[in-house]
């Protein structure tokens, strides 16, 4: 598990688990499987059996 705190925002990854919270944004990554990021702007995803 690794826990990193910044000016702007968190991120927590475990395992293969991403979670990444700033200021407008939030991406989320499980890898090999799923991608998401979501801001005032857009919102993407991507799912795959490839490596995102």
């Amino acid at each position: 598990m690794k826990l990193e705190i910044g000016l702007w925002g968190i991120a927590l990854t475990v395992l293969s688990l991403e979670i990444r919270l700033f200021v407008g944004d939030v991406y989320i990554k499980i890898r090999l499987l799923l991608e998401l990021s979501w801001n005032s702007s857009v919102f993407s995803a991507s799912c795959s059996g490839q490596p995102v």
